[in-house]
């Protein structure tokens, strides 16, 4: 077999295909075509009825084949006796590398169509799209004044095409404290336990408890063989009283689910205050120190204004949407996953470093981008579009300077929104923030547009914090 054989890509069309036209309109055409099969984890859509926009896709996998595609002629030959033979003769066009199975059900199907009757009495139904959709509507204004049909669609359709096994099972019990026996099936997530009532979830206005409570170290069992990193995060919590999940994470070095287990045995969690998302030491309590100030969280969330334009790859939410529509994206997860991170502005980013492409190949992006998850710093995007931040943790002397400008002068008590800062102060950091990650977001809109700084050109545009005090100030006034 010739080893030049063409690489080709087969669809096994889920339908009787009679105009090659009309299949290629259901698909979208060879640029949806194209793209689709440039993504490995995007899914094949064919529209039943491609000009109506209501219509849902029918999803084609991707999946790795070796097969061949052999073509069959077949010859009409009469021999020397007048004797009439069929001759067969295969060729082998190509080789099928790729293709695309549509092996999951089909989701729902809703027509814009209303049930009629004629003066026979014969029911029938007639098409009401030109009248949601008119195909020119400025060209009267009767289609302005004239009532539209009721046609109400879903909010949404099906999350799963995949059929799965469904074993019934009594209502979830729901736990309340004057009668725990009260089933409510209508209850949504009523079989989970809410993280307020959990031992080491303590509200502001609770008495904070000095010791764990028992039932920890019952569910816990099979995690305390992790003596190590318990040993390591007791001496966190002697050397800082209130940290921060992230933070933690990126000192000890250890596995998310094992800090999750051991981190109720040493501190305890508040959900909601100026302390918001911490965990604290038990028998500390920050409404009793005001020096617990530069410990106080921030939360900051990047405007949507700049999420929903063409740098909304530069910062992922934590929960992609592909999550929540499998759908549309197979192995979507791992595909998120990996472009979350921060994103090194080159125009911000110190004389040493030559090029964005030249970090990425190096561990030093991915320590900016561990230390970004909860650590601001002027010329690096938060990793994600909402992020926790302790007051100490962001790296701006204007932010410092406020945090600072009522030292020795705190308030009596300790606010549940401002905390120990003075009155108004977080929302003046938060938006101190949005100003920078703004100007930090417009910069990797442009850099896209042109090439990156050398670097004898990057220190030119380099910004001290200085400068970043001098433009603060200039855009709060």
């Amino acid at each position: 077999m010739s080893s030049d054989l063409p690489e080709l890509v087969s669809i096994e069309y889920p339908g009787i295909v009679q105009n090659l036209d009309n299949m290629m309109d259901t698909i979208g055409g060879t640029d949806k075509l194209r793209k689709t099969f440039e993504d490995p984890a995007s899914r094949l859509e064919v529209f039943p009825r491609p000009n109506d926009i209501h219509s849902h896709p029918l999803m084609g996998d991707r999946v790795s084949s070796n097969n061949l595609l052999v073509k069959c002629i077949r010859r009409k030959v009469t021999t020397d006796e007048g004797e009439v033979k069929y001759v067969y003769e295969a060729q082998v066009m190509g080789l099928i590398s790729v293709s695309y199975k549509f092996e999951s059900l089909a989701d729902f199907q809703y027509l814009p169509m209303e049930r009629v009757q004629d003066e026979g009495s014969n029911a029938g139904y007639r098409s009401i799209y030109n009248d949601i959709l008119p195909e020119k509507p400025l060209n009267s204004m009767q289609i302005f004044n004239k009532d539209a049909p009721l046609f109400l669609l879903p909010t949404i359709f099906s999350r799963f095409d995949s059929p799965i096994d469904y074993y019934y099972r009594d209502p979830p019990v729901r736990s309340d404290k004057s009668n725990s026996n009260i089933v409510d099936p209508n209850v949504i997530g009523g079989s989970r336990k809410p993280r307020s009532i959990l031992p080491m979830c303590v509200n502001w206005s609770d008495e904070i408890p000095t010791e764990p409570h028992a039932s920890i170290f019952e569910t816990i069992k099979s995690s305390l063989n992790q003596q190590s990193i318990m040993d390591e995060l007791k001496k966190c919590f002697q050397q800082k009283p209130i940290w921060s999940k992230n933070a933690l994470l990126h000192k000890l070095k250890c596995c998310s689910a094992d800090l999750k287990q051991l981190l109720p045995c040493v501190a305890y969690y508040y959900p909601n205050g100026p302390f918001r998302c911490q965990w604290v030491r038990y028998g500390f309590d920050p409404k009793k120190n005001k020096s617990c100030k530069i410990y106080q969280t921030l939360d900051f969330r990047v405007k949507s204004a700049f999420v929903k334009g063409e740098c909304s790859n530069k910062i992922t939410a934590k929960r992609s949407v592909f999550e929540l529509n499998p759908i549309r994206k197979r192995e979507s997860l791992k595909k998120t996953h990996d472009k979350q991170g921060s994103f090194i502005d080159s125009s911000l980013l110190s004389a040493r470093t030559t090029s964005v492409k030249d970090m990425e190949k190096s561990n030093t992006l991915d320590e900016e981008r561990a230390i970004a998850t909860f650590v601001f710093t002027p010329g690096v995007l938060p990793t994600y579009r909402q992020v926790h931040y302790q007051l100490c943790d962001i790296k701006v002397d204007a932010v410092q300077k406020l945090i600072h400008s009522n030292d020795d002068n705190e308030p009596e008590e300790c606010h549940d929104k401002d905390g120990w800062c003075g009155e108004g102060v977080i929302d003046q950091i938060r938006y101190i923030l949005s100003v920078l990650t703004d100007d930090m977001l417009k910069k990797s809109e442009q850099s896209q547009e042109s090439t990156f700084y050398d670097d004898a050109d990057s220190s030119e545009h380099e910004l001290s914090n200085d400068e970043y005090l001098s433009y603060l100030t200039d855009e709060i006034s």
